[in-house]
């Protein structure tokens, strides 16, 4: 376990207190937000110190060594990356038919006049998805030339 996952889960914790003291001096819609955004950054924040705590206690001890070893070996084994990327190729294909969806439903309730500003919302998912298309092409390239 690195000590950055300590710090990380410092940082949490903090923006998690930040998040939940801002919540006690909001007076609006945004303290039931702010409440879950608090409580989850103190939650993972939490977790993983007390996970980095563990482990610096008994890193001299074998079973926790092997135990460390195992999981960098499943973090890094082939198959796990492979199905990794194929993920996340799924997930940014769904992810452009949704909000090809939604810029579509947003463009024809601002047309039909049920939301004011539909046309805006439109435009924005249009710009955000050609967005999504010309990064991922740009990244692609860029990884691509390294090899």
């Amino acid at each position: 376990m690195k000590k950055s996952s300590f710090v990380v889960g410092m940082v949490y914790v903090l923006v998690g207190i930040v998040c939940l003291v801002c919540a006690v001096r909001v007076e609006d819609g945004l303290q039931g937000m702010l409440s879950g955004m608090g409580g989850a950054g103190i939650g993972m924040g939490g977790m993983l110190m007390v996970k980095y705590l563990r482990w610096k206690a008994h890193k001299d001890e074998p079973e926790f060594r092997e135990k460390w070893e195992q999981e960098q070996i499943e973090q890094n084994d082939e198959l796990t990356l492979t199905v990794r990327r194929q993920t996340a190729q799924i997930v940014h294909v769904v992810e452009l038919v949704v909000g090809a969806v939604a810029s579509l439903v947003f463009l024809i309730l601002g047309e039909l006049g049920i939301l004011e500003s539909g046309q805006f919302m439109g435009v924005f998912l249009c710009l955000f998805i050609l967005g999504q298309l010309v990064l991922s092409e740009v990244i692609f390239r860029h990884k691509m030339a390294q090899y």
